[in-house]
């Protein structure tokens, strides 16, 4: 029993840190934005910027599950197995789904590289979807292995919405004409492996509650596992 509570104290202690550290990391996202100014197209300069706009497909436009067309999808597949009168969680598999677009605002338009980013958008999830049906939908890689029933989640940001875009721009000589502002500029704005992107439906406002909330609840979580999971490593040792 010892044994058994150290171990189960230690899970708890290292899950309750890796929640806290993805809240922290989440708030400082949104400290970013919030630092930087929102800055028209045609006032465009290298480095971090934000700007706000209509977000629109250079190109095809991606199709979420829910039919929707859009720019970026988040898909997550949560698995479950049925067992005796219960249901047990298998976790889930995250993939996210980008094509090129461009932002347009009342100055001009720019191009965003969406490879490396963080999306906000509205959240859609689907009715259970069973055993005999999961190796039809499109997600079936992302299916958790020996689930009998999923559902599906999604974050979208529709084809023609509102975005604000926080990111690194930079003078992109390969882009088509289209792509300047007021002077003639050609700019790209993307993310980098240490700041993503962030690509939000709607305002700093929007941004800002929906990050705000997430980060709070799993602080809060992580908190209490770590609370717990230090109280069960100590009577373990004193057993």
């Amino acid at each position: 029993m010892t044994i058994i509570t150290l171990l189960m104290g230690a899970a708890m202690l290292a899950i309750g840190i890796a929640l806290s550290i993805r809240a922290i990391r989440g708030a400082a996202v949104v400290g970013r934005v919030l630092r930087r100014p929102t800055l028209a197209v045609s006032r465009l300069q290298g480095g971090p910027v934000e700007v706000s706009g209509k977000v629109v497909p250079n190109g095809d436009a991606l199709v979420s599950s829910s039919g929707q067309r859009c720019v970026a999808v988040k898909t997550t597949v949560h698995g479950r197995r049925s067992g005796i009168g219960e249901l047990s969680s298998l976790g889930f598999k995250t993939a996210q789904r980008v094509v090129p677009a461009r932002l347009i605002d009342a100055t001009g338009e720019c191009r965003l590289d969406l490879d490396l980013s963080e999306v906000v958008g509205e959240r859609w999830l689907s009715n259970p979807i069973y055993e005999t049906e999961l190796a039809r939908v499109p997600w079936a890689d992302l299916v958790p292995l020996g689930s009998t029933e999923a559902t599906i989640e999604e974050v979208i940001i529709p084809e023609g919405a509102t975005v604000l875009v926080s990111g690194h721009a930079t003078e992109d000589a390969k882009a088509p004409g289209s792509y300047r502002d007021g002077r003639g500029t050609e700019w790209v704005i993307s993310g980098t492996t240490d700041h993503l992107l962030v690509l939000s439906l709607g305002g700093q406002a929007r941004l800002v509650g929906k990050s705000v909330a997430i980060a709070t609840f799993v602080l809060a979580v992580g908190a209490y596992l770590i609370a717990l999971g230090g109280m069960m490593i100590v009577v373990a040792f004193s057993l």
